[in-house]
């Protein structure tokens, strides 16, 4: 691979795909400079706090009127509509792309489903904190947060009657893995959990009376272990590493695991002491990480794929119900992982109607764009706003070849450029024909590939 599909490689996976900026600013930059560009840029952060907090009170719930329950509720949707389209609108314009990225990564593992919308903020906000910190600080934090404790039932997890469904979600899907445990093991962790909560402002607490003190047997260890305990032993067990690592790979590398390399760097990564900085930019410097094995080799998925339209192209949503519209219809909405175990991977994405919509999107957004009536997708219609003189003024000095390269990580078929050519060839107005051919380009196969 060239530099340019180097660069195109390195940007779709620790980004969201080229930025307008990043098609002048990183061309004449070495890799070496760009990966530490994109770290240094991302070692600070700043939360989103679009949703203000509110003390929940139980009593007061409980005596609400269906009317008043039902306007609840809608306010609830309203405010994750806008924390949806605010963490969206970080992932286009914000310098620290690559921590964003990482957002959405751990969002996606540490799966979490919630009515309350401060809640689901302040999770949110606990993964970008700890995005590319410490993975061992970030599972405290997450274990500890109103949002997970509430979604795993941890909230009714009490001595007199166990509940094991955070505990069988923390070892069975945020660190040990499958079969990593055993029955026994799940039956110790949740009454090591038992007296984890939150109060009435969303804070953890620990209720002291609920908790059970006596003597548990875990992972092979005995001790009156409380909630930390449990989870400092499954940190201390390296298996806990090796699927964080072999998971990350298959999001940020590829599918196909190089059983190896993962081994490799699941050690690197425990004797850092779960450092997540020290663990990505192994994989973004590493020789085989831009191999040819590698190259488009994943399949972005539903939110990738529109982040990166919104970085490449200068468009603004005027409607923000249009970006949840667009997401229910690629079928993932930040903030709604269908499950526990979160959204599928790569190829679950693609079936025959999936990828005609996708390969069709370019061009419904674009005949959504400044004014025109459009099309509508599930009879309501995209309102958006795309400055096309904006994206010629920055890209017209580009090498054509190079700008396809950046874009889609290769040249288009032969005969598939002859046929945009042919369809620009009535077109006089620059900013027109640049507009058709980037279109066109993102209404490739090939743009579908990461």
């Amino acid at each position: 691979m060239n530099h340019i599909q180097n660069l195109h490689h390195f940007l779709n996976r620790a980004a969201f795909g080229p930025s307008l900026k990043d098609l002048t600013n990183y061309k004449n930059l070495k890799k070496e400079e760009i990966v530490d560009q994109l770290f240094r840029f991302s070692e600070n952060y700043t939360e989103i706090r679009t949703v203000r907090q509110e003390a929940i009170n139980p009593q007061k719930l409980r005596s609400l009127s269906e009317q008043e329950k039902r306007e609840l509720r809608k306010k609830s949707r309203e405010n994750i509509l806008k924390l949806n389209v605010a963490w969206f609108e970080k992932m286009l314009t914000s310098e620290e792309v690559l921590r964003e990225k990482m957002t959405l990564f751990w969002h996606d593992h540490f799966a979490c489903r919630t009515k309350n919308a401060w809640f689901a903020q302040d999770l949110n906000n606990r993964l970008r904190k700890n995005a590319l910190g410490s993975f061992g600080i970030m599972l405290i934090d997450v274990s500890k947060s109103p949002a997970m404790l509430q979604f795993l039932n941890n909230q009714q997890n009490k001595k007199e009657n166990p509940n094991e469904n955070f505990a069988r979600e923390v070892m069975e899907l945020f660190t040990l893995g499958r079969n990593n445990y055993t029955e026994e093991d799940v039956k110790n962790a949740a009454r090591a959990f038992t007296g984890w909560g939150f109060n009435h402002r969303g804070e953890y607490v620990f209720r002291k009376q609920v908790h059970d003190f006596g003597r548990k047997q875990f992972l092979g260890q005995s001790g009156d272990f409380g909630g930390e305990e449990i989870l400092e032993i499954i940190l201390n067990n390296k298996q806990t590493a090796h699927f964080i690592t072999r998971k990350i790979w298959q999001y940020f590398v590829n599918e196909k695991v190089n059983e190896n390399q993962v081994s490799e760097l699941a050690n690197v990564f425990y004797h850092s002491g779960y450092d997540l900085k020290i663990l990505m930019k192994s994989i973004f410097t590493a020789d085989w990480f831009y191999s040819q094995d590698n190259y488009k080799s994943l399949i972005k998925s539903p939110v990738e794929l529109l982040a990166g339209y919104g970085r490449l192209l200068p468009v603004h949503l005027t409607d923000q119900k249009s970006l949840l519209l667009l997401q229910r219809a690629l079928g993932q909405v930040l903030f709604y992982p269908p499950n526990v175990g979160g959204w599928p991977l790569g190829k679950e994405w693609i079936d025959s109607t999936s990828l005609t919509f996708r390969m069709q999107l370019p061009l419904v957004l674009a005949l959504s764009s400044n004014g025109n009536q459009g099309r509508k997708i599930k009879n309501r219609r995209i309102d958006m706003q795309t400055d096309w003189k904006l994206f010629y003024e920055n890209t017209r000095e580009m090498n054509p070849k190079e700008l396809a390269l950046l874009i889609l990580g290769e040249e288009p078929d032969p005969k598939e450029q002859k046929l945009i050519s042919y369809s620009m060839e009535g077109l006089t107005n620059p900013v027109a024909k640049s507009a058709r051919q980037v279109l066109a380009w993102l209404s490739l196969p090939e743009y579908q590939l990461s």
